[in-house]
């Protein structure tokens, strides 16, 4: 919402294709709702659900270059960086909006992201219960 109003009030463009950010955007969110949604199939109540995303989202957020460069990281937290979810999306966002120097190709930004929406998706059906 925000790119379609900077888009169609100010003028401002992306560096990539729309649709290749429309697709990221959409993987994105699927990725994040269904780690959500593993959680809740974990957890037993909201409350211990919602302290679990707290204690997930700060740190992954800080390790997958959100709020910093992955360049100041030490090195023994790139392996981390690498695993997280958060990373591929960073980096295939920064690659498609404003032409930043990826980390990995943009096609490995969406195969990883596709590969942990499976597993996600896998891990919520083992493990939903209706109640």
């Amino acid at each position: 919402l925000f790119l379609l109003v900077g888009y169609v009030a100010f003028g401002v463009g992306v560096a990539g294709s729309w649709g290749l950010l429309l697709g990221m955007v959409i993987l994105g969110s699927l990725v994040s709702t269904g780690l959500g949604y593993t959680l809740a199939s974990v957890f037993t109540s909201a409350e211990a659900g919602a302290v679990a995303i707290q204690i997930l989202n700060m740190p992954m957020m800080m390790l997958s270059g959100s709020m910093f460069p992955l360049d100041v990281l030490p090195g023994y937290f790139r392996p981390v960086a690498t695993i997280l979810p958060l990373t591929y999306l960073n980096d295939g966002l920064r690659q498609l909006m404003v032409g930043a120097s990826p980390l990995y190709p943009l096609w490995v930004d969406f195969a990883v992201l596709g590969g942990w929406l499976v597993v996600f998706l896998g891990l919520t059906i083992r493990f939903w219960k209706w109640e």
